[in-house]
């Protein structure tokens, strides 16, 4: 099980909001530019909400803060240098923001396990391709975020560090894969943190913990794909932040990284990111209105009524404030069995000859995906190929035809469940074939390979007895609409900012 069999009672939430942790990336910068706080400074804050927090959420199991300390002192000297004028003082624009790598992405150095036992010594001789695109940009590396076992599924729980608690409520999960970040960034350990997506690992988390997470559109750049196939674009990486801005941040230095080069003065970072910030307002000003397609159960799939009836809430506030609603839904046919093939084929790709190995040590959800991709014919893999094609084209003709800017609907089909199931197995009643289905309001976008943005979309209660859980707003675009979906996610924040509102982050300590 993924949890000890006492599972810690649920806190009481606290009505207010000025407990969530209040940092952003740009005000942030523009404090350590003008020397009003230091990165060494920045870095024992974060420290001390880790050393509060993290024994009760697990989100940093593995930590290097020692490491980045040195990094801090160092970034504090070019950022005096810089404000002495001096033009050898470069810095990236992250300079100095604390941030977690997931456990899946090599660190030189440092404990790297995938959530395996079988690697649970494991140190790599050099950081993975997006941790050095992260780290060159500044970014203070201080953990590793908490995943489940080679980030297959979205519970985030392993037999070598545990399971991660829920921040909202501690006997609940995180979602996964990219759970440990979530919960890191929630609770204020971290500014920034990494993640992948195959099936839903940076999106389920985001909505599971109330924080931004993006799936980028797949596209391909070996660099960026660590594992054994760098070809594949079934799974990416990408950001998780607490804002859309901020997520932005990110994702420039993860796929934008000569733009994120450490050549200028941090102050000069915070001219030009000011600038771009203001010409992206300017540009939203003068969009018309904005069109969004919803579905409260992406064409039929089962979601959980406490999340539907929240969805409707964020629908009602978006229009409320001047957004078009298109209600409806594509059909995409045999979606499901395309990413049940695509991820067997991952599966056997990644794993097949740790499983020939090793396959008394590896849990049974791993050896269950390995098992269906060796079974697949070339027949089965070239109709999923194809499924994913059309699946692509049919969502962006109905984006297009519609004359969308997203498509809108519930991130997860139910809300956070506790720390002692696995994997959900029912919705309301309705039987799920595979400890996959309860995906499918994201896999289906990881199919067609779109990006996909979780955003918070307020809380729902199980019961009334019980406390309100996030619930998460995704929103979709067109390939390679990267950031015009930011452009719109961070409209539609702005409206939904109320609902995120009353409910205060709960002290695990209290």
């Amino acid at each position: 099980m993924p949890a000890a069999k006492n599972a810690p009672e649920p806190h009481k939430l606290k009505v207010a909001s000025d407990s969530w942790p209040g940092r952003d990336v740009a005000s942030t910068r523009q404090l350590l530019a003008r020397g009003e706080i230091s990165c060494q400074e920045l870095l024992a804050e974060h420290r001390q909400a880790v050393a509060r927090l993290n024994p009760s959420l697990n989100a940093l199991p593995t930590l290097c803060l020692s490491q980045a300390e040195g990094e801090a002192k160092r970034l504090d000297k070019l950022l005096s240098a810089g404000r002495a004028g001096r033009r050898s003082a470069a810095v990236g624009p992250l300079a100095g923001l604390p941030y977690c790598a997931k456990d899946m992405f090599d660190t030189e150095g440092i404990l790297t396990t995938y959530g395996s036992p079988i690697y649970a010594q494991h140190r790599p001789a050099k950081d993975a391709e997006i941790v050095t695109r992260i780290r060159r940009a500044g970014a203070l590396l201080i953990g590793k975020s908490n995943t489940p076992e080679f980030a297959a599924g979205s519970q985030t729980f392993n037999r070598v560090f545990g399971a991660t608690h829920n921040p909202w409520d501690l006997s609940r999960t995180c979602g996964g894969s990219s759970g440990g970040g979530a919960v890191a960034l929630r609770s204020g350990m971290v500014m920034l943190a990494d993640g992948s997506d195959l099936a839903a690992s940076l999106r389920n988390p985001a909505s599971f913990c109330s924080v931004v997470g993006l799936r980028p559109s797949s596209h391909l750049e070996p660099r960026l794909q660590s594992g054994a196939n760098p070809f594949n674009t079934l799974s990416v990486v990408g950001p998780m932040a607490r804002t859309v801005a901020d997520l932005r941040e990110l994702f420039a230095a993860i796929f934008d990284p000569a733009g994120c080069t450490p050549n200028q003065r941090l102050d000069q970072w915070c001219t030009q990111r000011k600038r771009e910030s203001q010409l992206r307002k300017s540009l939203n000003a003068k969009r018309k209105k904005l069109r969004v397609g919803f579905s409260n159960d992406w064409g039929g799939l089962p979601v959980q009524r406490e999340v539907r009836h929240q969805m409707q809430v964020c629908v009602t506030a978006l229009a409320a404030n001047g957004v078009e609603i298109i209600e409806g839904f594509p059909k995409l046919p045999e979606m499901r069995q395309a990413f049940l093939t695509l991820r067997g084929l991952f599966f056997v790709a990644e794993l097949g000859e740790l499983y020939a190995t090793h396959r008394d040590q590896l849990k049974d959800t791993v050896v269950w995906n390995i098992e269906q991709g060796l079974k697949l014919t070339a027949a089965e893999l070239a109709h999923a190929e194809k499924l994913r094609s059309a699946a692509r084209r049919q969502l962006e003709d109905y984006m297009q035809s519609h004359r969308l800017d997203a498509l809108a609907g519930p991130t997860n089909q139910v809300l956070p469940f506790d720390l002692e199931t696995p994997y959900v197995s029912e919705i309301d009643g309705q039987r799920l074939e595979t400890y996959v289905d309860w995906l499918a309001s994201n896999f289906i976008f990881s199919v067609a390979g779109l990006p996909a943005l979780s955003l918070p979309g307020g809380f729902a209660r199980p019961s009334p007895q019980q406390l309100p859980l996030p619930v998460g707003l995704q929103l979709v675009g067109p390939w390679a609409g990267d950031d015009a979906l930011m452009n719109t996610a961070e409209q539609i924040e702005s409206i939904l900012a109320p609902l995120n509102a009353p409910f205060s982050f709960p002290d695990p300590l209290a």
